[in-house]
């Protein structure tokens, strides 16, 4: 009995390490023209994965003679998570014939779907919201509706019989 204890450490660091050697593969490239990594403005290009929302990018490894696998990363919300799909090695040489058919992606046509993947931003945009707004320069430029919103108090920003919304004092 207590010979199985002594073995079932090392089976079980060996039945966990042993898988994710098998997976590590070597990086190909998708086509010459795309190479090693699929970007967000050629995967929109090109629509290589048009189900992945807030796509980000991918690489594609060679796992044995019959497999392909991606590792696809994408955002969710301020995070980058990674995704996996398999191919057999048909299924790849499908996609990589089907986008060597298509026109190579030019520097214009990036740009126009660089300014449309603002998700890749978003934690740069956030970073840069000015914080400490101050409430009476925006009654004064006339947004407090907008702003305030909900959070607006009638005793603190108090709207006349004008309609007006006027500083309080």
């Amino acid at each position: 009995m207590n010979h199985w204890k002594n073995l079932f450490k090392p089976l079980l660091i060996l039945g966990l390490i042993f898988p994710l050697i098998g997976q590590q593969g070597e990086v190909v490239p998708l086509t010459k023209h795309v190479g090693y990594t699929l970007d967000a403005e050629e995967n929109q290009y090109y629509e290589v994965f048009p189900d992945i929302s807030n796509f980000e990018s991918a690489q594609f490894f060679e796992i044995n003679n019959n497999r392909i696998e991606t590792r696809i990363s994408f955002v969710e919300y301020t995070r980058i998570k990674v995704s996996r799909r398999a191919y057999t090695q048909k299924e790849f040489i499908d996609l990589q014939i089907r986008l060597n058919q298509m026109p190579e992606i030019t520097e214009q046509i990036r740009e126009s779907f660089r300014k449309n993947l603002t998700y890749l931003r978003t934690k740069e945009i956030l970073e840069n919201i000015q914080t400490g707004l101050d409430l009476w320069h925006t009654v004064d430029l006339g947004l407090a509706d907008s702003v305030l919103g909900a959070w607006r108090r009638h005793d603190v920003v108090p709207r006349r019989q004008d309609g007006n919304v006027h500083a309080a004092g």
